[in-house]
């Protein structure tokens, strides 16, 4: 059968000639099938690996056009936050009682890392808004809260892979998700040029002890937008297939760690954690 191999067989024969009871005989043919069942296993693994090692593209250094900013530029801690619980069935969509709970926690959770961070974003939407400003109140009173951007605002990024039920929205506005979420990320998600050597960096007095992986170098922002968006923007950023941001799930005022290398390399610390919530505080939908 496939999957069996010269040695398998071997392994299977020598025992049965050689015991002559029967639970020998016994033993002797659930080891065989177990083996078996292996090779199968192994067999079948090896052919998927193989298919996803030929479709893998190797990493695109330049993935940002910035390739000139390699070498002399910050480190790039880009903190993604989804909003927090919000009234969906309201016209505003503000922050449930327990959103703004939830937007609380994780801006002491992200105070606790002490470390400076150079401003707070969000997206235009109500829910969004109110969650980032619930976050900055949170964090050193230096860290300014920026305006709000409609590019950040929800939407479908890409069709999904595979279909999510009960989730058609139009070709127009699919087009238009694309355009607009696709320009945020490019704007948010590059290589910055060296900082200049006037600028002084943010006081970090009073702070809790930064996280043992920050230095100097390191540039901290937050980003406080939504589902669709952030987990795009996790695809995009690791060179993963876009469509397939549907895949991934986060919970409201879930942390995802993202971190962009001067070298172009881009990698994650967390998706989606919500370690700062107890398991009754977490809500997705």
């Amino acid at each position: 059968p496939a999957g069996w191999s010269a040695g398998t067989l071997q392994l299977v024969v020598f025992p049965l000639v050689r015991m002559s009871n029967a639970a020998s005989i016994r033993r002797a043919v659930i080891a065989a099938g177990a083996t078996a069942s292996a090779g199968l296993y192994i067999t079948g693994w090896g052919r998927q690996r193989d298919r996803i090692l030929a479709s893998t593209s190797p990493w695109d250094y330049n993935w940002d056009g910035h390739a000139d900013r390699e070498g002399g530029g910050p480190i790039r801690h880009i903190i993604l936050v989804r909003h927090g619980q919000y009234e969906a069935s309201s016209r505003d969509q503000g922050l449930t009682v327990l959103g703004k709970e939830q937007a609380r926690l994780a801006g002491q959770r992200l105070a606790s890392w002490g470390v400076p961070f150079k401003a707070v974003h969000s997206s235009n939407l109500l829910r969004a808004r109110q969650t980032a400003e619930i976050i900055c109140g949170c964090l050193a009173t230096s860290t300014p809260l920026l305006s709000p951007d409609e590019a950040l605002n929800e939407g479908c990024p890409i069709e999904p892979v595979p279909a999510i039920p009960d989730y058609a929205p139009s070709r127009a506005r699919v087009s238009a998700d694309q355009k607009r979420i696709e320009g945020a990320f490019q704007a948010y998600f590059c290589r910055k040029p060296p900082p200049r050597r006037d600028v002084d960096a943010v006081p970090t007095a009073g702070r809790a002890p930064a996280l043992a992986h920050a230095n100097v170098r390191d540039e901290w922002e937050v980003v406080v937008c939504h589902s669709n968006v952030i987990r795009f923007f996790f695809m995009r950023v690791l060179q993963l297939p876009p469509d397939a941001w549907n895949r991934l799930m986060t919970m409201h005022t879930g942390i995802t760690h993202v971190v962009i290398h001067p070298d172009g390399r881009c990698s994650c610390f967390g998706f989606g954690d919500a370690g700062h919530l107890r398991p009754s505080q977490m809500t997705y939908v």
